[in-house]
């Protein structure tokens, strides 16, 4: 019997586990970009390559900050956030 379930391209019914997929996606993330060196095509020197990807972390972007950016603190950013 084929339900929404079953289709492809059909999202499952919410059952409350968003915070739980965004922590584990979080972490992945997190993973890729620190341990795993993908900060080297993240941290740009005049800004995240990605704003989406850096406001979805937490980080501070140049829309929504008040300091300048540096590329240091930036990384040092994301090892204070992978370590938790």
């Amino acid at each position: 019997m084929n339900t929404d379930r079953d289709l492809p391209g059909t999202a499952p019914p919410d059952t409350g586990t968003t915070a739980p997929m965004e922590a584990l996606v979080l972490h992945w993330m997190l993973r890729l970009l620190v341990p795993l060196k993908g900060y080297r095509h993240f941290v740009a020197a005049d800004g995240y390559e990605n704003t989406a990807i850096a406001q979805f972390l937490g980080l501070e972007t140049a829309v929504d900050g008040d300091t300048p950016y540096s590329p240091s603190e930036a990384l040092a950013a994301l090892r204070r956030l992978q370590v938790q």
